[in-house]
């Protein structure tokens, strides 16, 4: 709900979880930030990262869920499953 609500007012909220925290991440923010993101529609992408009203094809929402990560439950924030009709 804090992801839709961020995006209703404007905003996108990115999610990054302390475990993912490495140099991948911090390239893939930095073209977030730099607005040279590259957003790869083959794949499943995390709500955290993208938004719909970024997103010109058809789209899928995959709700949360609750999921094991690292030993303990924890409900991750849905995605998106982008087809090219």
């Amino acid at each position: 709900m804090k992801t839709e609500l961020c995006e209703t007012l404007g905003y996108r909220l990115i999610h990054v979880w302390e475990d993912e925290w490495n140099e991948e991440l911090k390239q893939k923010l930095i073209q977030v930030f730099e607005g040279n993101e590259v957003i790869h529609n083959e794949e499943m992408l995390d709500r955290s990262w993208y938004s719909l009203i970024n997103i010109n094809k058809d789209v899928e929402i995959l709700p949360p869920a609750i999921i094991n990560r690292n030993g303990f439950q924890v409900e991750n924030c849905g995605y998106f499953k982008i087809t090219n009709k």
